[in-house]
């Protein structure tokens, strides 16, 4: 469940670089679309097994307290990451309207499966009794590895629709490549003197680090790490 839920959070960053290049969103972004029933089922899972109350350290598996809680926790946030927006963009608005646009940026809300992830990387923990600090580590680097990602995936979107000069048509390996790099890199001097404050990465880069931030702060943080 720790690899299924780090691909569900990772791909749709994907999904949003390639949609609109017909050659790719015809396999890729459509695969993708069908994984979000993964989360859809977890959550029927949930729904399903017991839940540990830490006040009392007991397993609860009585289905009604386990809906209450699940429903007044994270349900809302699980079911708002698992929501088919592609689909409903496609078959309630047109191509034309801004809201069909405005909808094509609806997978970063994905971002928010990083609770899943968290959670399920703790029953790893606790089932391989692995090390606390260890675990920890395993958090920040998934958090950085997020934020790489969302980064190059706004620059990749962005340039592709503004044509720059540094993306070589049909050629989306090293299209990806370099907007990955150039993510690290205006994430390594976030902050800095080094980059101007108009640029378009750092503007960028800026924007996803309080975006993740905000979700790191309030589903690791917050968890205790």
């Amino acid at each position: 469940m720790v690899v299924l839920f780090l691909i569900l959070v990772l791909t749709p960053l994907l999904s949003v670089s390639l949609d609109g290049i017909q050659k790719y969103s015809k396999y890729f972004v459509k695969s993708v679309r069908y994984l979000n029933f993964f989360g859809i089922a977890d959550i029927f899972l949930t729904f399903c097994t017991g839940v540990y109350v830490h006040q009392t350290r007991k397993v609860v598996l009585d289905p009604k307290i386990v809906a209450k809680k699940y429903v007044l926790g994270y349900f809302f946030v699980d079911l708002l990451s698992s929501f088919p927006f592609g689909m409903t963009k496609e078959a309630a608005f047109k191509k034309s309207s801004l809201t069909y646009q405005v909808l094509s940026f609806a997978p970063f809300i994905r971002i928010l499966r990083v609770a899943n992830l968290m959670k399920y990387i703790d029953r790893f923990r606790d089932w391989r009794h692995h090390s606390y600090y260890k675990v920890k580590v395993i958090k920040l680097f998934i958090i950085f590895v997020l934020l790489v990602m969302w980064s190059s995936s706004v620059m990749y979107r962005v340039a592709f629709h503004g044509k720059s000069n540094w993306l070589l048509e049909g050629n989306i390996i090293r299209n990806l490549a370099l907007s990955i790099l150039k993510a690290v890199y205006d994430l390594v001097h976030v902050g800095s003197d080094i980059n101007n404050s108009n640029k378009v990465g750092d503007i960028i880069v800026s924007i996803v680090c309080i975006i993740v931030g905000f979700v790191f702060n309030l589903f690791v943080v917050g968890k205790g790490m």
